[in-house]
């Protein structure tokens, strides 16, 4: 398999091309932060509170501080991402998925998509470019 060589390339578009991957990482990360750090959290829990997933997250500390909340709403987005693996799990109330705040879950959801972009760009580039020095 032949590798994508831009050695060629102007430094700008190099830089570009190394760090777009993790200015969209970053992006998708601040959003989820927001999430975690503002009202939208207690939204959030208040909107799941029927989930077995979310009753978990909090009774393992999932709210105490601003790391745990990040994963309590990290989480839980697997759930607004696929929910009816999380019905099927039990630990996702059906109720709760059909009620979930519309906003909160297109920021729920861009985030993720935000991150898993990031890191399948991180992958490309890691597998496929070669940056050979000139």
């Amino acid at each position: 398999m032949r590798m994508i060589n831009v050695s060629e390339w102007p430094d700008v578009m190099k830089l570009t091309l190394l760090l777009a991957p993790f200015a969209i990482g970053l992006v998708g990360l601040a959003i989820k932060l927001h999430i975690a750090a503002t009202q939208h959290f207690n939204v959030m829990c208040e909107a799941l509170h029927r989930s077995s997933g979310l009753h978990e997250e909090l009774r393992n500390g999932g709210a105490f501080t601003l790391k745990l909340r990040l994963s309590t709403v990290s989480a839980m987005t697997a759930g607004i991402i696929w929910p009816r693996l999380g019905i099927r799990q039990g630990w996702l109330d059906a109720e709760d998925s059909r009620l979930f705040p519309p906003y909160l879950k297109k920021r729920m959801k861009l985030s993720f998509y935000c991150i898993s972009v990031s890191l399948a760009c991180m992958a490309f580039l890691y597998l496929f470019v070669n940056f050979d020095r000139a």
